[in-house]
């Protein structure tokens, strides 16, 4: 599947009537603001020509935002694809995969620059292949983290963090002893990626990839440091304050 069409083939896809509608909400982005998008849906099975005669089959879907907002640029792709789509529901599932392709990005950016696979000096396939199967888990709950402390910050945080990271994340934040009841997922994400240099001030973004696989590292080395402390039943004595 490809987002770039050359002049010929979109012609002939906008030559196609309607076949119907797909809505979908946009996210914020630079200078633009959030809102719904819908947008009309085109299909149109063509045959690529080539030098030595005729090629093969594609077909090629346009999604076209008619009516955008005043200003707004509008939203539109192309798309072509080896797969034969003759229906609405087939188009939109198409549509919705490549919506989702900056997930796909930054999941493999965080494999790359995140748990550094690129600079495993590993010498057998097999050591290779071991440590990707646990850096794949890694790469997938630090996205999981992200996507799901965006869309639904207002879910349990034992959704995702357990009992021990969270209780350890609050105390060393907060400075407290943690709450009866669990917070909310978005309060905890926040402190974790706090802790990996997210600065949560008011104009910016939520936290991204980056901040939450190095406030991961750090939870969990504080929960280690933690899980220690309590199995040897360590209690450190109250130091004097020095006034100068």
């Amino acid at each position: 599947m490809n987002g770039n069409l050359d002049g010929k083939l979109r012609a002939a896809v906008e030559a196609q009537p309607v076949l119907g509608t797909i809505a979908f909400d946009l996210p914020a982005g630079g200078n633009r603001p959030a809102r719904q998008v819908t947008q009309t849906i085109r299909l149109a099975r063509l045959e690529l020509k080539t030098r030595s005669g005729p090629g093969p089959q594609v077909t090629v879907i346009l999604a076209r935002e008619e009516a955008p907002p005043e200003g707004q640029e509008a939203v539109e792709w192309c798309l072509i694809t080896n797969e034969e789509i003759t229906t609405l529901e087939q188009a939109r599932a198409r549509i919705e995969w490549y919506r989702k392709r900056w997930w796909i990005e930054v999941y493999f950016r965080i494999l790359k620059s995140g748990c550094r696979i690129e600079a495993l000096q590993l010498r057998t396939r097999e050591r290779l292949e071991r440590a990707l199967v646990l850096y794949l888990i890694v790469a997938w709950r630090i996205l999981m983290l992200m996507t799901l402390g965006r869309e639904h910050p207002e879910w349990c945080c034992e959704v995702v963090f357990s009992v021990e990271e969270w209780q350890t994340a609050w105390a060393i934040h907060h400075r407290t002893p943690p709450p009866a009841t669990p917070p909310d997922l978005g309060a905890i994400v926040r402190i974790v990626a706090g802790f990996g240099g997210w600065l949560g001030r008011k104009n910016d973004p939520p936290p991204g990839p980056k901040a939450l696989w190095q406030g991961m590292t750090k939870l969990s080395a504080y929960v280690e440091a933690v899980t220690a402390i309590r199995a040897a039943e360590i209690k450190f004595p109250q130091r004097k304050r020095i006034r100068h």
